[in-house]
């Protein structure tokens, strides 16, 4: 399985085999999560930008895209730019696809 990758403001986020990962270059510390556990969680900012949560799904056949429900233990939140919503949908949704589990909603 190919590794797929996207740089977003100050994050790298790679999913490479069974493996999510969020690498930030200003805050300390990363998030490595098996693909199966993994959930996402996205919310519009007044200013326009996303909110990406990721943590562990609530179930194993929870959909991807949690919401709210993306259990703590570990959540990451992510600031995106808005005009970079097209490849991170594009890049999460590609994710999502690989953890088995139906998407849910963006």
């Amino acid at each position: 399985m190919d590794a797929l990758e996207l740089t977003t403001g100050h994050w790298i986020l790679r999913a490479a085999d069974d493996v999510f990962e969020a690498f930030g270059d200003v805050v300390l510390g990363s998030q490595r999560i098996h693909l199966r556990h993994l959930a996402v969680g996205v919310e519009r900012r007044k200013n326009g930008d996303l909110r990406v949560r990721t943590g562990l799904a609530p179930s194993p056949d929870a959909p991807f895209y949690a919401g709210s429900a993306v259990v703590s233990g570990g959540t990451f939140m992510i600031d995106v730019p808005a005009d970079q919503e097209p490849p991170l949908r594009s890049f999460l949704d590609q994710v999502g696809a690989r953890t088995g589990r139906t998407l849910g909603t963006f």
